[in-house]
């Protein structure tokens, strides 16, 4: 809980209500007793993915919809005994978490990792950050942005030239029409999370392993 006069303060209690108050906000806890605190956040973290339709092309005893439940892990344990061939269909972080998580239970099968683009998250290099103001940054068009973007990633580095964008992030995708909102997600929306969501480069030199040994195929 965050006070603004007392600072913060951990509390391993349920909150059963929440009510806005006019210097924050007054919290009810399960056991009746309350709290006052100056900011409330809701980290519901992420939703259970949405059922996929996969038709007559692979076996629904097979196919794992949620990655992070239990039947995910009992695959795991599963294909690791039989080791038969594994389809992950996404290369994102959570297909790597997969892969990582196959890896580390001895799985030495051949994994396949399918996707539109194929493409995978890039390592985190050292960089030298370069921050820039909200007001230097092209808004309100899509195609300005990314060249802009490109042109800043020649001079600072794409890493450093994405994570200036953070904290601005917000403000220019809601300062896009809802035309270039669209265009943004179709087309350059794999290429953003690449350089955006980045991992570490123990995993990128891992991943390198077993694509050379002819156990993670990416495509």
């Amino acid at each position: 809980i965050l006070d603004g006069a007392h600072g913060l303060e951990r509390i391993d209690r349920a909150v059963a209500g929440a009510e806005r108050v006019s210097d924050g906000w007054l919290l009810r806890l399960a056991d009746g007793s309350t709290r006052a605190a100056c900011a409330l956040v809701l980290a519901n973290g992420n939703q259970p993915p949405t059922p996929m339709a996969i038709g007559e092309v692979l076996s629904a005893e097979r196919f794992v919809h949620d990655p992070w439940s239990e039947e995910a892990a009992e695959a795991v344990r599963r294909v690791v005994e039989e080791v038969g061939d594994v389809l992950i269909l996404g290369t994102g972080l959570t297909m790597i978490d997969m892969v990582l998580s196959l890896d580390a239970a001895g799985y030495r099968g051949r994994i396949l990792a399918l996707s539109r683009r194929g493409l995978i998250p890039r390592p985190h290099a050292g960089y030298e950050p370069a921050p820039v103001e909200l007001a230097e940054v092209p808004q309100g068009d899509l195609l300005r942005l990314w060249r802009w973007l490109r042109q800043r990633s020649g001079q600072v580095g794409f890493p450093a030239a994405v994570d200036a964008l953070r904290p601005l992030s917000h403000a220019l995708w809601q300062g896009l029409s809802e035309e270039d909102q669209r265009r943004f997600l179709r087309h350059a929306r794999a290429w953003w999370d690449v350089h955006r969501h980045r991992i570490a480069p123990q995993v990128s030199v891992r991943l390198a392993e077993l694509v050379e040994a002819g156990r993670l195929e990416l495509a």
